[in-house]
């Protein structure tokens, strides 16, 4: 091997070293940036529901009887307001456009349906804490401490 040889060789596999650095600080950056686009997740206000006894959680405890009732009457005053009329109709709407007056493929009719659904889980979310029954209407029946 001649020595143009040798160094061209060793100049490739520097830029070789290179990329794959180069690569990496890529990917690096790329999953920082999308980590600060989704956000943290706080779990403890992920609500969660038992419908066999009744209890509501968010996060990992049990709600108590004045934050459900609370909770019941936030959900309430939100399935009545204007503003969630206006959410919910537009977010609809949306979808409605997506999947048929503008799709192109399979994807834009699931973009639609993921909107339906996202619909669809907010208002179980706020019947959950609606339906909430409180101890003295319960008159004994499980529920929350």
């Amino acid at each position: 091997m001649k020595k143009k040889d040798i160094k061209e060789k060793k100049s490739l596999d520097d830029f070789t070293k290179d990329l794959d650095y180069f690569e990496e600080e890529v990917k690096r950056e790329v999953d920082k940036r999308l980590s600060s686009m989704l956000g943290f997740l706080d779990e403890n206000q992920i609500v969660t529901f038992d419908p066999k006894v009744g209890i509501i959680f968010l996060g990992p405890e049990r709600i108590d009887e004045s934050r459900a009732m609370n909770l019941k009457s936030e959900s309430e005053f939100v399935l009545q307001s204007q503003l969630w009329k206006v959410f919910n109709e537009t977010i609809r709407h949306q979808a409605y456009e997506i999947m048929f007056l503008k799709s192109t493929s399979f994807d834009d009719m699931r973009s639609g349906k993921m909107l339906l659904y996202l619909l669809d889980l907010q208002r179980k979310i706020l019947n959950i804490f609606r339906s909430y029954k409180s101890k003295s209407d319960t008159k004994g029946l499980p529920g929350v401490v």
